[in-house]
């Protein structure tokens, strides 16, 4: 985009610059024209800028070069140095700590993706109407007892991969862990409201809707998921895990957990708070959003952009010879909830004249609510596509090559 601007540009200043030669009058050239005798003027110290770009090719070249050989498969991983990521070929796909919990986040974040997918694709095609809101909020809670499946399918597949051998367990975290987090986020809030006996107070018959909703037929869905998932033949990494697990070496500042979190927060968060703006517009104003199309293009670049992300703060961690990456990938991305409760607060201030402590507490609890969901979205997204890289990476790499070495090889190293 930027090189098809550039280029239209220069075509308008050359028929410009032409129709002025055509004309014959000097003073009306303006621009880039004036300066074409000085614009090759040798610059000072031009010896120290023909050193620069003299080594500046040098290095081109041998990155060139180099990748050219990676490429062509002439760098193996049993030549020392050849890819720092084969150092910890052996520890990258060791379990996690808390193993079960991830599984469970990781599940339920599917859960939520694939059910805001369905939504926003339904009100793309117009299956929902304004006079009707109630229908959007009926067909988000169906979709997503629904695809209680999914979520225990994907649990159980990564609590088998990292060595768990009872599916029911599985199973019952994901169906109990999030659901009864929110659940009790939203029971706590309207006892405050009912204390205070406000209008927006939930009638127990919802909460009893929502409780036999869960335990009558989400649930059962989760079981058969996570049963079907477990069924199946666990995940074969590309490479064998070793017994003792490698050192790690001091990491450089730049890959801290919290510093690599902020910044793999940030630059997903950018990509919404334009339409976040909208929805918490219509959302306490009591108007319908009505820019599903929108929002479904920015899910979807939501999606590409913590993918990316992740990904590259991923391999520079593997690079400095860190492979505990399962939890930092879910937490760089799922970072973003965190953007996003900031951002309300900043909406609460700017635009949101509430004064009432009630209200004021109505408002962020509800918020807490669909920023963690947020969390576990935007932290499924990190965390599944640094997992297919990862094995991406170390399943093209031929380690059958690789041998632990001897005593004997220790020995002759030293001869």
């Amino acid at each position: 985009m930027i090189a098809t601007i550039l280029l239209r540009t220069l075509c308008k200043d050359n028929s410009r610059y032409s129709r002025i030669v055509g004309t014959g009058s000097a003073k009306e050239q303006f621009g880039w024209k004036l300066i074409d005798g000085d614009v090759f003027r040798p610059p000072q110290k031009g010896i120290l800028l023909s050193t620069l770009v003299g080594n500046g090719v040098q290095i081109a070249m041998t990155f060139l070069i180099t990748l050219v050989f990676v490429a062509l498969d002439f760098l193996s991983p049993d030549k020392p140095g050849a890819l720092l990521t084969c150092k910890i070929y052996g520890d990258v796909f060791r379990p996690p700590q808390k193993s079960i919990l991830l599984s469970t986040l990781v599940g339920k974040g599917v859960q939520i993706a694939m059910t805001f997918l369905i939504i926003l694709v339904f009100a793309t095609l117009d299956f929902f109407s304004s006079d009707k809101p109630d229908a959007l909020w009926t067909c988000l809670i169906l979709c997503y007892i629904l695809f209680g499946i999914p979520a225990g399918y994907t649990s159980a597949r990564l609590y088998k991969m990292f060595g768990g051998t009872n599916w029911m367990i599985i199973a019952l975290t994901t169906t109990v862990t999030c659901p009864s987090l929110i659940f009790l986020m939203l029971f706590f809030v309207n006892v405050l409201l009912w204390a205070s006996i406000s209008s927006a107070t939930l009638p127990p018959t919802t909460f009893l809707a929502l409780l036999a909703l869960w335990f009558c037929i989400s649930t059962p869905w989760v079981f058969i998921g996570a049963y079907l998932g477990f069924k199946r033949s666990v995940y074969k990494n590309p490479v064998r895990i070793n017994q003792i697990p490698r050192q790690i070496p001091e990491q450089p500042f730049y890959t801290k957990p919290l510093l690599s979190m902020l910044t793999g927060g940030i630059l997903p968060f950018c990509c919404i708070p334009i339409q976040l703006s909208f929805i918490f517009k219509s959302i306490w104003t009591h108007q319908y959003y009505h820019y599903f199309g929108f929002l479904l293009v920015v899910y979807i670049i939501l999606i590409i952009t913590c993918s990316e992300i992740t990904i590259s703060l991923c391999y520079f961690h593997l690079c400095t010879e860190d492979y505990n990456w399962w939890w930092r990938s879910f937490l760089t991305s799922g970072f973003t909830a965190v953007y996003v409760f900031l951002y309300s607060g900043f909406y609460f201030v700017t635009e949101l004249k509430i004064s009432d402590g009630i209200s004021r507490f109505f408002y962020f609890g509800y918020t807490l609510m669909v920023t963690f969901s947020l969390f576990l979205l935007t932290g499924t997204i990190g965390f599944l596509a640094c997992f297919w890289f990862v094995r991406i990476i170390y399943s093209v790499i031929k380690f059958d090559y690789m041998k632990q070495p001897s005593i004997n090889d220790i020995s002759n190293y030293f001869k």
